[in-house]
């Protein structure tokens, strides 16, 4: 179960997903055409499907999809219990340790675990 419109949707999100800095560069920046020609480098795809997925990304559609491909794969990996390990040491950490472990976490991590905050407080 998947929330891509096609193929090549997938392919641009995943290209996207790897190249993540860059594209979040031309966003800030108010670079699509370059976005465009960066995703068709990277993904093989024409320049259609390229504009097509950078639109998407633009508006913010795209990231929404890469986010729920990440949630799936993240309640997976919530399964194995090397998480449970992690849970607990994790608990035992002080304050201080806390921030500075967060502080070294990317956006994207970040936004991950806040997902799974809001998802167990529903």
């Amino acid at each position: 179960m998947n929330n891509f419109e096609s193929e090549s949707e997938k392919i641009a999100a995943q290209a996207i997903y790897i190249n993540r800095e860059e594209f979040n560069t031309y966003l800030k920046l108010s670079q699509r055409i370059d976005a465009i020609k960066a995703l068709k480098a990277y993904s093989g795809l024409g320049l259609k499907e390229s504009k097509d997925a950078i639109d998407k990304f633009w508006v913010g559609e795209l990231k929404s999809y890469i986010l729920e491909d990440r949630k799936l794969k993240l309640e997976r990996l919530a399964k194995k219990p090397l998480v449970e390990e992690i849970v607990i040491n994790i608990k035992n950490i002080d304050d201080e340790a806390m921030k500075d472990l967060f502080m070294k976490l990317s956006v994207d991590v970040l936004l991950s675990i806040d997902e799974l905050f809001v998802e167990e407080n529903k």
